[in-house]
């Protein structure tokens, strides 16, 4: 059984794209997992402005006003694969 685990974190800065975070994850969430619900478990400090997450399979997307510096993400317990 392979475990449920972060198998990265990373921030994307793309030419003419708004810089975003991307959290891989090691399995798929559920797919009625929300953005919403995953605010209960994803932490970004300082926090973004207009800070919204999206989810597909085992991947979340962070996005927001990301200004140019150093951010801290912490992934709360409680968050289960499908």
């Amino acid at each position: 059984v392979r475990p449920f685990l972060v198998s990265s974190i990373r921030a994307v800065t793309e030419v003419d794209t708004p810089r975003y975070l991307s959290i891989s994850l090691s399995k798929d969430l559920p797919q009625t997992v929300t953005g919403e619900f995953l605010r209960e478990f994803i932490v970004v400090s300082p926090e973004p402005e207009d800070m919204k997450i999206t989810t597909k399979g085992g991947l979340i997307s962070i996005h927001g006003v990301f200004e140019t510096g150093q951010y801290e993400v912490t992934l709360r317990a409680g968050l289960v694969s499908t």
